[in-house]
């Protein structure tokens, strides 16, 4: 029999019975003693092994997260060590690293100085150079002349300029042909066109130029084409001034040929004074 409605513990069971004619009895009926014993889950074994199981399993899990909690605190440890030693590495190789470039910059600093002096020289004599060549170009006694393939004048010095009635700002961007007769310009165009197909040649000329007021300057023409300094040939051309030698030249010429008439009749004066005699 189960009784699964009673608390735990010792019941007596009496018994009591009545007959027929409906008479209990008087005597103390039959009594029969029950242990009624409770569910296993409420004994105090049970609760007993519960509670050490919740101690048990209390502590394994504190003994648990503590080794989990001193494994972390060793890995994070070990993990501070890497990287305090990177950051010491790291901070030593900065430091290296400002050394070499504190360095670099000293030596840097002293190149730009020895340049700067050095450019500062340069800068002197190109000045004096380019003070040296001025006077040259300018005020040598000699007509210097720069044009371009096509014949116009890039520069010409003063002199040249002046020995022609001009200022070189009224010949500069101008055909250097306005300054030779019509008649000589082929001559001048060929001569120049020459010098640009041979560059490596020097050639030579003499023709007249015109000057402003109309009267002609032979001079005699050096020139060679070179290239400047963004690699387009330009003509150098340099005049010298033969007019007194023309003259001479052209006296010379005219003594030679009255020389040659005076021969001429002297000879026939002879012979005219031979024939007179025969007669």
């Amino acid at each position: 029999m189960t009784f699964t409605n009673l608390d735990p513990g010792t019941y007596v069971l009496r018994i009591k019975a009545s007959n027929s004619n409906g008479v209990w009895n008087k005597d103390s009926a039959a009594a029969l003693r029950v242990l009624v014993l409770p569910p296993f889950w409420r004994t105090w074994w049970f609760y007993t092994l519960c509670i050490l199981s919740i101690v048990f399993t209390g502590s394994s899990a504190y003994l648990l997260r503590t080794k989990r909690l001193r494994a972390q605190s060793q890995a994070l440890a070990r993990l501070v060590d890497e990287r305090t030693r990177d950051l010491l590495a790291e901070n030593m190789e900065r430091k290296r690293a400002e050394q070499e470039l504190l360095r670099y910059k000293e030596g840097l600093e002293q190149q730009v100085s020895e340049r700067t002096a050095e450019l500062r020289e340069t800068n002197e004599q190109l000045r004096e150079s380019e003070e040296r060549f001025r006077a040259l170009y300018e005020d040598t006694p000699t007509m210097y002349f720069t044009v371009d393939p096509s014949g116009t004048v890039l520069s010409v010095n003063q002199f040249g300029a002046a020995q022609l009635g001009y200022v070189p700002e009224e010949l500069v961007g101008k055909p250097v042909l306005q300054v030779f007769a019509e008649e000589d310009r082929p001559a001048a165009t060929h001569q120049l066109s020459e010098c640009v197909a041979h560059p490596e040649h020097v050639y030579h000329w003499e023709l007249p130029k015109v000057h402003r007021d109309g009267h002609l300057m032979w001079v005699k023409e050096t020139a060679r084409a070179v290239p400047n300094r963004h690699g387009s040939l330009v003509v150098l051309i340099v005049c010298e001034d033969i007019t007194g030698r023309k003259h001479l030249e052209d006296q010379l010429r005219q003594a030679q040929k009255m020389e040659a008439i005076g021969k001429l009749a002297g000879g026939v004066a002879h012979d005219f004074n031979n024939l007179l005699t025969v007669i």
